[in-house]
């Protein structure tokens, strides 16, 4: 046996670096933050059906914005990336930036990770959503499975299901609809949880929706039948796509029904209902008169269009800042950018006071689409809206910066800080990660926004940052939950942001934000620090050791002891294996917790993590069955012993 060893070491020795060699094209690890390693991918499509006007970002292995799309999706969702995409990035939908999904605004943040050797364009859906968040294909397919959608492949999981729908006419087939069908239902699933990064993981939001309630309900708005029913109403010119809209509309109809129910309201919308949908769609689509429903002759009503004037809510709360189709120096010129609407508002977001319903988003967008070409900002001289790249320093400042700066107004009280005489620092300030919400900032841009910067005289002061809770709940939900409720609920800890989050932090990417923190936390081994993969190192409440991962990682603090303490090292919580008998139970196998009462260690465990000393004497947190005097203990295990 012994002489086998220098063999099998030599053996091991080889087989890693043969496979530290070759690498490995399905990996994260560390080669997506090595700008070498790309794939040769730039675009993708959005879909679930698509998603129109959703700008995309590329994030590294690392949590770092490396670059966002050119430009919003197309009505077939369909985005590209200036540069090629790094392997094991992924790709995600925008915060600020979601778009519409069949008219309305698009809640989700679908997302996909990307590596060398997948094929262009990829796509981003619901189902690659799932992949991304750490669910295995294998776990995605049985998940499928056992909520009644059979046939799907691993190969499936990362295609498009509108591919071969969009204009297709004629007989469907359940085999036809299953991947649309599974990625629809995925979607109004997370979105029922209020948890895009749902990895499988059981949580109580999940555990009161059933995926197979709403697989079904999909299923029920979503199939051949029903089909051929639309196709006799309509005509043979009723699309699959049609019909993948109108199951979209009242799928989200029927979500919302159940809001608070938790289940679906799988009778909540008529056979009837779900008839004058798909007409409503058909209409939209070809222009003509709506069939009535049954009979395919026409001479149907048409739909009332969206009594919503988007000229009139222009006229009302934007012309003191913005022009459409006219000369002048307006603040921004707004023809043709109707994609912009749903950046500023979707999701009940607020711009300059002002908030707009979802009717009223899609009413102003269409105004806006509809006057084309806009008027160049600051000339007056007609022409279209300067691309992205050729923006002046004010145009920038005017569009990118001002909701949160002002420039040489000397307002210390409103703003979150002014810029003037600081062109110096707004470069590095931007390339380190202070990304805009709505437009990438060129090079060229930049300098311009330093010199118009500097052309004013420095001003000092200036405001603070907005405070978290009047953008977030406290603590954050939805797919910013990660582990703040956990750390919220310790004193002195989550209660405070800036604990983990700098006074000066940013959301450089619409969806992350920069970590700090102060010295208070830092463990005795060296100064907290977080590893840019969703753990920190070095914080004094861990006991130095490396954390869990924030989205998906648990520490039972009841029974987990060594997930945070450790015998014989330097930090503050260490416990010495040679104090009495600590040694001796350790060797044992013994467990903390079968000496040291859970309850009991309740009361001081996590009275004040920032100090380095234990609120309560060890000896107060023993189980009462150790009948420990002081010295000694006569526990059932064993006679009695002194410790």
């Amino acid at each position: 046996m012994h002489r086998k060893r220098p063999f099998c070491l030599l053996a091991m020795i080889m087989l890693t670096a043969f496979l530290t060699a070759c690498g490995g094209s399905g990996g994260s690890g560390d080669a997506g933050e090595d700008a070498s390693v790309t794939t040769n991918i730039k675009s993708g499509i959005a879909v679930d059906p698509y998603i129109a006007n959703a700008q995309f970002e590329e994030i590294s292995t690392g949590g770092k914005l490396l670059q966002v799309s050119a430009g919003n999706s197309n009505t077939f969702g369909q985005f590209q990336f200036k540069s090629a995409i790094r392997d094991g990035s992924i790709v995600q939908i925008r915060m600020s930036a979601k778009g519409l999904h069949v008219n309305q605004p698009y809640t989700g943040v679908i997302k996909r990770q990307v590596f060398i050797g997948d094929e262009e364009p990829i796509v981003v859906s619901p189902l690659t959503t799932l992949l991304a968040n750490g669910m295995s294909p294998a776990a995605v397919l049985q998940m499928m499975e056992s909520a009644g959608l059979s046939g799907l492949t691993e190969s499936l999981l990362y295609a498009d299901p509108m591919a071969k729908l969009t204009d297709k006419t004629g007989d469907l087939t359940t085999a036809d609809l299953v991947l649309l069908q599974a990625n629809m239902a995925v979607n109004a699933f997370m979105a029922a949880i209020e948890d895009f990064d749902y990895g499988g993981a059981s949580s109580a939001a999940a555990s009161l929706v059933s995926f197979a309630d709403i697989a079904t309900m999909v299923k029920n708005i979503l199939n051949p039948t029903l089909y051929q029913q639309m196709v006799s109403a309509y005509g043979t010119s009723f699309t699959a796509g049609d019909m993948a809209n109108t199951a979209v509309d009242v799928n989200r109809s029927m979500m919302q029904e159940m809001v608070g129910s938790g289940s679906p309201a799988l009778s909540a919308v008529t056979i009837e209902e779900i008839m004058a949908v798909a007409g409503e769609f058909y209409l939209a689509r070809t222009g003509d008169g709506v069939v009535a429903p049954g009979t395919g002759t026409g001479g149907g009503t048409t739909p009332p269009a969206n009594s919503v004037d988007g000229q009139a809510i222009f006229s009302a709360n934007c012309t003191g800042c913005h022009t459409v189709g006219t000369t002048g120096t307006s603040y921004s010129e707004l023809a043709g950018d109707g994609s912009k609407v749903t950046t500023k508002f979707d999701g009940g977001k607020s711009h300059n006071g002002n908030t707009l319903s979802a009717d009223e988003i899609i009413a102003v967008a269409t105004y806006f689409d509809s006057q084309g070409g806009a008027t160049d900002p600051g000339t007056g001289t007609g022409g279209t809206t300067p691309p992205i790249g050729d923006r002046s320093g004010q145009q920038v400042f005017d569009q990118e910066c001002a909701n949160c700066h002002a420039m040489g107004t000397h307002d210390t009280t409103s703003i979150y800080g002014d810029l003037a005489g600081l062109g110096t620092t707004i470069i590095p300030k931007i390339e380190g990660g202070h990304q805009s919400k709505y437009q990438v900032v060129t090079a060229g841009e930049l300098t311009a926004l330093a010199d118009f910067a500097d052309t004013f005289a420095p001003v000092s002061g200036g405001g603070s940052p907005p405070a978290c809770g009047s953008c977030h709940s406290l603590p954050p939900t939805g797919s910013a939950a990660g582990a703040h409720a956990v750390h919220w609920a310790l004193n002195g800890v989550g209660t405070t942001c800036s604990n983990c989050h700098p006074t000066d932090a940013v959301h450089p990417s619409g969806g992350l934000v920069d970590l700090g923190f102060a010295s208070v936390w830092d463990a005795k081994s060296g100064p907290a620090t977080d590893n840019l993969d969703g753990t920190c190192s070095n914080i004094i409440c861990h006991g130095g050791k490396k954390t869990p991962v924030w989205g998906s990682g648990t520490i039972d603090v009841d029974t987990q002891c060594t997930s945070c303490h450790a015998s014989g090292t330097s930090q503050y919580n260490s416990y010495s294996s040679t104090s009495g008998k600590h040694g001796k139970h350790l060797s044992a196998g013994i467990e903390c917790s079968e000496c040291h009462e859970p309850a009991k260690l309740q009361i001081g465990h996590f009275t004040n993590l920032s100090t380095p000393g234990f609120e309560q004497s060890a000896a107060s947190t023993l189980q009462n069955s150790l009948n420990y005097t002081g010295t000694s203990c006569n526990p059932s295990c064993h006679s009695s012993e002194r410790w």
